[in-house]
């Protein structure tokens, strides 16, 4: 296993393309880098809709979460960090250092910040699949989102999806524990094969998050 020690994918994390963004966890399978292929949508049962529904359900009932979180990739890359969220629309994901990466979204603009090179690059949540926990109103059974799987797994659910517009942008799979429903992890393949999955440990919910989290000013420079 290797630490990722300079600026992670944070394409990949948060499942957007061409980047390497990855968020947290552990790596339960071994993925071939080969191009991701298109998958069909499943054959939904009135269980699996009922499934789906309660997961819309809880997502929409967040308000806040922060938790640590441990990311871990297909290519044994690890990293950790801390993450705030507040619905809608608003995340925070802070790299523990040696690692200089800041991504702070704020209502669809994604600020991906290296404060090691100084440089700040923007992108849409739009962008990416797992844009999906942001929503305003998550609505999973919508046409803008194909479901690939809905498998019960003991006491865990597991849900994959694509946006239907774009599926190639990648496939992310949100895991919950089953009873009470709860948000633990979820795993991104992004178009390259790179499986990317992230863990939420100690997570906190409909707690105070203060707004300036969700907004980064560069510090000035000074002038010599």
């Amino acid at each position: 296993m290797r630490a990722v020690n300079s600026a992670p994918d944070f394409r990949r994390a948060f499942s957007f393309p061409a980047f390497r963004f990855s968020i947290f966890f552990f790596i339960t399978a071994l993925v071939l880098l080969a191009p991701l292929s298109v998958r069909a949508a499943a054959t939904l049962s009135e269980t699996d809709k009922a499934d789906i529904r309660r997961v819309e359900a809880y997502l929409n009932s967040i308000s806040t979460m922060d938790a640590d979180f441990l990311q871990m990739t297909s290519l044994g890359d690890f990293a950790e960090g801390r993450i705030y969220l507040s619905r809608p629309g608003r995340v925070r994901i802070d790299y523990d250092p040696p690692n200089p990466i800041l991504i702070v979204a704020n209502y669809g603009t994604i600020k991906y910040v290296d404060r090691q090179l100084d440089q700040i690059s923007h992108f849409s949540l739009d962008d990416t699949p797992a844009g999906v926990l942001l929503d305003e109103k998550v609505r999973l059974l919508d046409e803008k989102f194909t479901i690939t799987a809905v498998e019960r797994e003991a006491a865990t659910l597991r849900i994959g999806l694509t946006r239907s517009a774009d599926p190639l942008q990648g496939m992310i799979t949100l895991v919950f524990d089953a009873k009470p429903l709860k948000l633990r992890k979820w795993e991104v393949i992004d178009a390259q094969g790179l499986l990317t999955v992230v863990s939420l440990q100690g997570a906190r919910f409909a707690i105070p998050l203060k707004d300036t989290l969700f907004r980064y000013d560069p510090p000035e420079k000074k002038v010599p």
